[in-house]
């Protein structure tokens, strides 16, 4: 696949190794977008185009792209340091157009299950079935929570 279908944002910066792109796809057969991330190196050079695993659409996908190229168009939106943060951002992307309901998306769901994530937080259970646990958190859970409640709202998509 030649690399004229590929375009960059003014957003991204060739050193960076992970990035967010978004993939247009011009026929009628699937919706017009795929969302995802990967490695810089692997969208300038390999020509990657997604891996889209949903029932509904991964056999199709394959099939036309395969059989008719030039009605995918791809764009990297942003580049990243590391792949926590492409992650991170392309979770937000999806959320804010909610890709996982919409019709519009080939992406079945808001964020990536397989992708690696930081380790859950236990809950923190309250009641006379946990009065071991008496409801408290530590103050380093407290802070923690804070920063990131105010970085989860303090973010934006573009």
């Amino acid at each position: 696949m030649s690399s004229k279908n590929l375009f960059i944002s003014s957003r991204v910066d060739p050193s960076w190794k992970w990035c967010v792109y978004v993939i247009t796809y011009s026929g009628d057969k699937l919706p017009p977008f795929y969302v995802g991330y990967v490695g810089l190196d692997r969208i300038l050079n390999e020509g990657y185009h997604g891996s889209v695993c949903s029932q509904k659409y991964e056999a199709l996908w394959k099939s036309e792209l395969k059989e008719n190229p030039h009605l995918f168009r791809r764009k990297i939106l942003r580049s990243f340091k590391t792949q926590k943060e492409a992650i991170r951002f392309e979770g937000e992307f999806l959320s804010h157009f909610g890709a996982g309901t919409s019709r519009l998306f080939v992406n079945m769901s808001s964020n990536k299950p397989s992708a690696p994530r930081e380790p859950q937080v236990p809950r923190v259970r309250v009641g006379p079935k946990h009065a071991p646990l008496k409801g408290i958190r530590s103050w380093e859970s407290r802070a923690r929570n804070s920063r990131l409640n105010k970085l989860s709202s303090q973010s934006t998509l573009f």
